[in-house]
């Protein structure tokens, strides 16, 4: 292909996306959550930054608002809060086309303060002709495996991100994992992310831990996004 071949592709927004894990972060603050310094990767065509956000908070508590970069971030999924009295667990995945910077600050502002065990796990995604999700998936079990489906388009993106009430690791079906970690005893964050070969209707994506079974309500929550 022709250097103008290409450089019209990366124009009209159809060259193949990418994505690469930039790194996990623990942000300080309780009603709001902010940390400085966050990577970001070189500025590319369409880049979009996607901010897994995990955290233990009052029962009921949402992200209210959110910046990524100084740019105003979007909501693209939200997760099964785990527990049925404070605090619970709780899980999300935001968005945000970011043109300049390789790095910058992200600040979440939550209903309610008093969160713990805040995490930040950040990617960037290139060549994404929507910050909107082509497709969503989303799990919640007491048992393990955790199971979810999301549609995929070619070219595109798809991550996966999970938040438990019980021990790691995680073993995963549908991406490579990206990161695993335990913010506290008896809890851990894991998540990963692929590029589709094709488009998929209700692709199967799940994982698995070493934990028990939940007497009760969910303790596992998982969630899906795909961008193009």
């Amino acid at each position: 292909m022709s250097s103008v071949a290409q450089q019209m592709l990366l124009v009209s927004g159809n060259a193949p996306a990418t994505i690469a894990f930039q790194g996990a972060y623990i942000p300080s603050g309780s009603g709001t959550m902010t940390q400085t310094g966050v990577s970001f990767g070189a500025v590319r065509p369409r880049r979009l930054i996607i901010v897994v956000v995990m955290w233990s908070a009052a029962l009921g508590d949402v992200i209210t608002s959110a910046t990524i970069g100084g740019i105003t971030a979007s909501i693209a999924l939200v997760g099964t809060s785990l527990g049925s009295s404070s605090p619970v667990r709780c899980l999300a995945m935001l968005t945000a086309y970011v043109p300049t910077g390789v790095t910058g600050t992200v600040v979440v502002n939550l209903a309610n303060t008093g969160q713990g065990d805040g995490r930040f796990f950040v990617y960037q995604a290139t060549n994404i002709q929507s910050q909107v999700p082509f497709g969503t998936g989303a799990g919640a079990s007491g048992t393990t495996p955790t199971s979810a489906t999301c549609n995929l388009k070619a070219n595109g993106i798809v991550l996966a991100a999970a938040n438990t009430n019980t021990v790691g690791p995680f073993t995963w079906t549908g991406v490579a994992q990206d990161y695993d970690t335990s913010p506290g005893v008896g809890q851990n964050n894991g998540g990963g992310s692929a590029l589709p070969p094709s488009s998929v209707t209700a692709a199967s994506f799940q994982f698995s831990d070493p934990g028990g079974t939940s007497g009760g309500g969910p303790i596992r929550s998982l969630i899906v996004a795909s961008f193009r």
